[in-house]
């Protein structure tokens, strides 16, 4: 069974999320999450200075964190919030995300 990428997750929820930003965009931003250097507790951030895909989402940061496949053990999802405004993110951030990860 070939395990789902992020950006294939993305390009799923961006069927419904088309008119703020174009699948192709959506798909970038997976991307970059997915490179992102996790902080000590999971946390993955992207600051716009590095990204133009934030820019073109009106982002000036945004933190996520993956969602594992139980079964599997493999990466299935991934839950994202941003920042319109600069932001200094706490790795404890990383811990309320991945909270609400377990509860999707």
């Amino acid at each position: 069974m070939e395990r789902p990428s992020a950006t294939g997750i993305a390009a799923e929820f961006l069927r419904q999320w088309s008119e703020t930003c174009a699948r192709s965009t959506g798909r970038v931003f997976a991307g970059q999450m997915e490179k992102a250097e996790a902080d000590e507790l999971g946390g993955l951030v992207i600051e716009s200075s590095g990204s133009s895909v934030l820019k073109d989402l009106g982002l000036a940061t945004a933190m996520g964190v993956m969602i594992t496949d139980k079964e599997t053990q493999q990466p299935a999802a991934m839950v994202i919030c941003g920042h319109a405004e600069p932001y200094r993110w706490e790795a404890e951030r990383s811990l309320f995300l991945q909270a609400m990860a377990i509860r999707c």
